[in-house]
């Protein structure tokens, strides 16, 4: 038997049992801590991955479409069909990428006209009114948009100002980011988003090609009834080629056929690229522009795991 004086008293025990579980439990916070933080890095370390595939991907998509959307030698169809219908489920490397492209000249700019002088920028007036009217914008927000784009055709000016991005327009009242570009979760908002018909961008021709129905009623107004509607029937059978298919269904006089030659085109201008990855519960979408001898102007806005 142990000695009385070695063997340990009731309240050493309980202590001794105490002091071993506070060191297991201890131990094992540590031990989950460092799971915890080898899962974070991993975590981390594969965001980094997808993050540089992703970004090689959308720069590959963009020196892609720069070569194939402004090369002569690419059939017109091929173009306008990446245009309409966009690259679903694009691989591209380790990714896996969806593209939608814009084509600007299917919309209306909001800047006036860098040359043409007072006749140029009083017709540019009458479309904005018209499409403003068409999409149940209102005539206030047409007689403000000329107010922020001054040049010297609408009030002698000796300066021109340009709006640069779209949604400089919210600082006009009753413009909202839902006016702009709609509501995903309303979706009677999208049809009618200005972001569908205006744009800041290119030299604000109109591409008969890509236009929406309004923005062809909107140019075309006074011209001859019906014409807008005639072209998108056209057009769906075979795009226009040249101009002059298209000023060949106007029954109109020589200063009104100049000014069309000079308002309306049918190729692909400047075009918005929006480059979206979906990978692991992550969205990653990057926007940009893309011009005619320019195969890259620039990233507009970047965003990174978009909700």
């Amino acid at each position: 038997m142990m000695p009385r004086l070695l063997r340990p008293r009731r309240g050493q025990s309980a202590f001794a049992l105490v002091l071993v579980l506070l060191v297991v439990a201890l131990l094992a916070v540590l031990v989950a801590d460092m799971a915890s933080s080898a899962w974070l890095s991993r975590r981390e370390a594969r965001n980094y991955t997808q993050d540089a595939q992703y970004a090689a991907a959308t720069d590959g998509v963009l020196r892609m479409l720069g070569g194939t959307l402004f090369d002569p030698d690419t059939p017109l169809l091929t173009r306008l069909n990446i245009v309409q219908e966009g690259l679903h489920a694009l691989p591209v490397g380790d990714t896996v990428v969806d593209v939608v492209v814009e084509d600007e000249n299917g919309k209306l700019n909001v800047n006036a006209p860098a040359s043409g002088g007072a006749a140029a920028a009083q017709a540019w007036r009458k479309e904005l009114a018209a499409l403003c009217s068409t999409i149940g914008a209102g005539p206030d927000l047409a007689a403000a948009i000329p107010k922020m784009a001054v040049s010297p055709g609408l009030s002698g000016a000796s300066a021109t100002k340009r709006v640069a991005f779209l949604e400089e327009l919210r600082a006009l009242r009753g413009v909202t980011e839902q006016t702009l570009y709609g509501d995903a979760g309303k979706p009677e908002t999208l049809d009618r988003a200005l972001g569908r018909f205006m744009t800041t961008w290119g030299p604000g021709l109109v591409n008969v090609n890509t236009a929406t129905p309004e923005v062809l009623r909107a140019v075309l107004s006074g011209v001859a009834t019906g014409l807008a509607d005639q072209i998108v029937r056209g057009r769906a059978l075979k795009p226009y080629e040249s101009i002059d298919e298209v000023l060949a269904m106007v029954n109109a006089d020589s200063a009104t056929q100049a000014r069309l030659r000079g308002r309306l085109t049918t190729a692909v201008g400047v075009c918005q690229v929006t480059v979206i990855s979906q990978q692991d519960g992550a969205l990653r979408m990057t926007r940009a522009i893309l011009e005619p001898g320019a195969r890259q102007r620039g990233v507009v806005r970047i965003c990174r795991r978009c909700r």
